[in-house]
């Protein structure tokens, strides 16, 4: 989508890579929310059903490109878009 272009241009391009690894492998899952929180120069993103449900948390020990904050994620039936775009 638009919104997830735009992160992997600004910067961002690693965690679309990051998400599409987990995803390859979860492929049978019709809907994988993800949260990736940035603080300190450091991120930390969660896999989970959307449910409450966590399957996996991945820490990155540094990343340059991210200001405070979190930019949350889903994959709807193999398409990846931002949650605003929902």
């Amino acid at each position: 989508t638009d919104g997830v272009k735009y992160v992997a241009d600004n910067g961002g391009a690693w965690v679309i890579q990051e998400i599409s690894l987990f995803t390859a492998k979860h492929q049978k899952d019709d809907f994988i929310s993800i949260k990736a929180e940035f603080k300190d120069h450091k991120a930390i993103i969660t896999y989970s059903d959307g449910n409450g449900n966590e399957w996996q948390k991945i820490p990155v020990a540094y990343t340059p490109d991210f200001e405070e904050g979190e930019i949350k994620f889903f994959i709807i039936d193999g398409v990846c878009l931002l949650a605003s775009e929902y």
